[in-house]
């Protein structure tokens, strides 16, 4: 992996998060990411960098049993798929 200087050309901020220039001058434009602009030259803080990562995460929603989103709705609510319905 690439490692991250106090401040990142656009450059190396596309190479560090894996996407490209275009995407980052983006991002800086859109405020999605700190930039800082000094004339024409746009650069990418660390700081800014490492809190874009930390806001962008999505936690894994791993169960420690290994069933699916449906499977695990299906016993909350008190389904089970190897049980067959009997018509009274």
């Amino acid at each position: 992996m690439i490692e991250l200087r106090d401040v990142s050309s656009i450059a190396e901020a596309a190479a560090y998060l894996q996407v490209t220039e275009a995407a980052i001058r983006r991002m800086a434009r859109s405020k999605q990411i700190g930039s800082l602009k000094i004339g024409r030259v746009v650069t990418i803080p660390r700081a800014a960098i490492e809190a874009y990562i930390e806001t962008h995460t999505v936690a894994a929603n791993v169960n420690p049993w290994g069933l699916t989103d449906a499977s695990l709705a299906n016993l909350r609510d008190g389904r089970s798929s190897r049980t067959k319905r009997v018509a009274s």
